[in-house]
């Protein structure tokens, strides 16, 4: 009989996922479970597997999942590369069960499929310009210049997640955080 893996997300109690959801949840991921989710250029999701594992001991894991979220919670040791998209993507399929897994990296593709329902394309651009600081990041009010007051990736993420919270599930680099939230977001 498979052992039962409990998920560190809550209960929705019947409520439906939403944006807002998503980006709680990846606070939640990043404050429970601090190794799910490595900071850096691994493409938008890139499982990381354990230096002492074998690309055969992979193959069994892959072979043996059913989705994404199952291999997750059952192989403690492994963690994901992820960017902004990416640890949305992670919090989503964390919660929907709707992924298969892949022994290499996701793309913007099969991210993108998967956040549609909840972010449009322009949200997901401004989202992913605000993390990789792409864009003049001297402009006031654009995604750029909000991921450059954030040194990080990490704490880049919580302000992009925090912001997304504040403006009831949309992306807006222009209403910067509140305060109190700001002085929060360190680590």
């Amino acid at each position: 009989m498979p052992t039962k893996t409990i998920s560190p997300l809550p209960p929705l109690h019947g409520r439906k996922i939403t944006a807002t959801q998503v980006a709680k949840d990846v606070l939640v991921l990043l404050a429970k479970k601090p190794k799910l989710m490595q900071f850096g250029h691994f493409g938008y999701v890139a499982p990381i597997w354990p230096t002492a594992q074998t690309r055969d001991e992979q193959a069994a894991a892959h072979a043996a999942a059913q989705d994404f979220k199952d291999v997750l919670l059952k192989e403690k040791q492994l963690s994901c590369g992820v960017c902004a998209l990416g640890a949305l993507f992670v919090a989503k399929v964390m919660r929907t069960d709707d992924c298969p897994f892949h022994l290499e990296s996701y793309g913007r593709d099969e991210v993108s499929t998967k956040l549609v329902s909840l972010f449009s394309d322009e949200q997901m651009d401004l989202i992913e310009s605000a993390y990789e600081l792409y864009g003049n990041q001297s402009e006031p009010g654009s995604a750029a210049a909000f991921g450059a007051k954030f040194k990080a990736g990490k704490p880049r993420l919580k302000a992009i997640c925090q912001n997304i919270i504040e403006n009831k599930g949309k992306f807006k680099p222009e209403k910067g955080l509140k305060t109190h939230a700001s002085k929060k977001i360190s680590s």
